[in-house]
């Protein structure tokens, strides 16, 4: 399984919710919810299509975003600079 496609986030600042995706929107399904963290796989191919991330910004000030045991490499630190300068 691949990520190798175009990584994008929308942050939802008023609920404090991350959303991020691999590629283009698609059809997908949560395989798996750590801590209020959803894990999208692509129903067709079984790549990874996305994660949804409740809490990002406290997660992002107490460091503990960059502890998470993810299948798939995310870069929170840059991710993090953007949302902090919404």
């Amino acid at each position: 399984m691949s990520n190798a496609k175009r990584t994008t986030f929308r942050y939802d600042k008023e609920n404090d919710i991350l959303y991020i995706s691999f590629g283009p929107p698609r059809p997908s399904f949560c395989v798996a919810e750590i801590d209020d963290i959803y894990i999208m796989q692509d129903i067709e191919t079984g790549d990874y299509s996305g994660i949804t991330m409740f809490d990002f910004k406290q997660r992002f000030k107490d460091g503990s975003v960059f502890d998470l045991k993810l299948p798939i490499a995310v870069d929170f630190k840059e991710i993090g600079k953007e949302v902090i300068m919404q």
